[in-house]
């Protein structure tokens, strides 16, 4: 849910970003925001510091980024 959600709701916006924006452009800074995220991710189970919100914070953006690419 916390991943849909914001893909349903931002996609109408990136369909106009994505038209506007040149596109190897917006596809690299999807890109490293989604791989930011995935590390940040990783880090946080590593050092034992994860919890449910950072998960859900963290799909949110990933969301958002597919709805922007998509």
């Amino acid at each position: 849910v916390s991943l849909a959600i914001p893909m349903l709701l931002i996609s109408p916006v990136g369909g106009v970003v994505a038209d506007r924006i040149n596109k190897r452009r917006l596809l690299i800074w999807t890109q490293t925001i989604a791989a930011f995220a995935a590390l940040t991710v990783g880090i946080l189970i590593l050092s034992d510091l994860i919890k449910f919100w950072h998960l859900l914070v963290v799909s949110a953006v990933i969301g958002i980024v597919f709805g922007i690419i998509t």
